[in-house]
């Protein structure tokens, strides 16, 4: 989902024509879709249910917070310096999403891999 949401951005930052505007925006929003999808799947499967609530709520919260600001932040960079740069910053962000995931990923089949070798010798 994030790599549609950043191959979309970066197809809106570097065509100007209005079907490149409408194909990334398509992909985009399928990515979004994806994204939101993919991301209430993880949470049932890797938070217990007694703190699953908690999770959602935080995760919620911090929703909340970023679609107050960015668009703030965006609405400044487009009037300072063009929408173009909007898109950008939206690229180098799903980028960013996407590393911090790979790492996460690695991190949580590392460590179910160490429950599974402790379970086998037990």
């Amino acid at each position: 989902g994030q790599g549609l949401i950043a191959i979309g951005s970066i197809t809106i930052a570097s065509h100007t024509s209005i079907v490149a505007f409408y194909i990334g925006a398509c992909l985009i929003e399928l990515g979004l879709g994806i994204d939101m999808s993919a991301s209430s799947v993880w949470v049932h499967d890797l938070i217990p249910s007694e703190r699953r609530a908690s999770y959602i709520s935080a995760i919620s919260a911090a929703g909340s917070l970023f679609g107050f600001t960015i668009p703030l932040v965006s609405g400044y960079i487009a009037d300072q310096i063009g929408f173009r740069y909007n898109w950008l910053l939206a690229f180098i962000g799903s980028i960013i999403t996407i590393t911090l995931l790979i790492k996460i990923g690695t991190a949580i089949r590392a460590v179910r891999e160490v429950i599974e070798n402790v379970e086998e010798s037990n």
